[in-house]
């Protein structure tokens, strides 16, 4: 529901800064709620951040909470950017 997601973005930004611990995944799951949420520059920087820690950034492509972000053509090419990048890490 539109509404815990909003909420949910709200209780990420003040526990972003206490997080210890700061894997791949968990910045993972911080992009699909941001991308839910229509914060697409936040979704990216999460998204970066979890390739970055080595996660795939493949699933991104079809995974249905970055719908509305492959939806956008300029987020959908950052996306894809991450994961030439990540292809070519590896």
């Amino acid at each position: 529901r539109a509404e815990h997601i909003a909420q949910a973005v709200e209780v990420i930004a003040n526990l972003e800064t206490v997080l210890t611990w700061k894997g791949e995944s968990v910045y993972y799951a911080l992009a699909c709620i941001a991308s839910r949420a229509g914060r697409f520059e936040r979704a990216l920087q999460y998204a970066k951040r979890s390739v970055d820690l080595g996660h795939d950034a493949q699933p991104m492509l079809t995974d249905p909470d970055f719908a509305n972000l492959m939806a956008d053509p300029e987020a959908e090419s950052m996306l894809r950017k991450l994961g030439e990048k990540r292809r070519g890490q590896v």
